[in-house]
């Protein structure tokens, strides 16, 4: 099995449409590249040396590009900006900090990254969450809740149901050995 993990916004040069539209799905590979899947498959599974398949992947994902793979400076800035702001960032203060329209910022946002500014900035911060939960011994949601950015109890415990589909204290008790993972029965 080989399994490809893109940086945010990443993958967006190696498709013909908007990330956005595989967003929330399960998609197959064949369906958007087509025969040109079994062929790689088939000639990966004929290689002998890990190091080799590598190269050959890569070599083949390099040929799929469909535009740069420059990575856009006012995303990646977004982007960064999202994910390590203390509390919510208005999507129009974002905007205009880059310089360009509201409506310009979740245009291209939710093409290159797959989600709205707004959508991307909730699930950053229950990553960082559940990277803190994973990294302390004795838990205090309340200060977990105020770190990330949450601006009450009710409104933290909400999210982290909307996400994970526990409630906080019940996640602690079914979460699995890797982060973002909950085995299921």
């Amino acid at each position: 099995m080989v399994g490809i993990r893109f940086r945010l916004g990443g993958a967006y040069p190696f498709f013909r449409f908007p990330i956005s539209e595989l967003s929330e799905s399960v998609t197959e590979l064949d369906l958007i590249w087509g025969r040109l899947v079994d062929e790689i498959r088939d000639e990966l599974q004929e290689i002998g040396s890990l190091e080799r398949r590598l190269l050959r992947l890569e070599t083949f994902l390099l040929r799929q590009v469909q535009r740069s793979l420059e990575p856009n400076r006012l995303i990646t800035f977004a982007v960064h900006q999202l994910q390590h702001s203390p509390q919510f960032l208005a999507i129009r203060d974002l905007a205009s900090m880059i310089g360009i329209t509201q409506k310009h910022l979740i245009s291209q946002f939710e093409k290159i990254v797959g989600l709205r500014p707004k959508s991307f900035a909730r699930v950053a911060k229950f990553q960082k969450v559940v990277n803190l939960i994973e990294q302390q011994k004795q838990i205090e949601w309340s200060a977990i809740a105020l770190e990330c950015g949450y601006y009450d109890q009710a409104h933290f415990i909400k999210e982290f149901h909307s996400f994970s589909g526990l409630n906080p204290s019940t996640y602690l008790t079914q979460r699995g050995d890797y982060v973002n993972y909950i085995p299921i029965a």
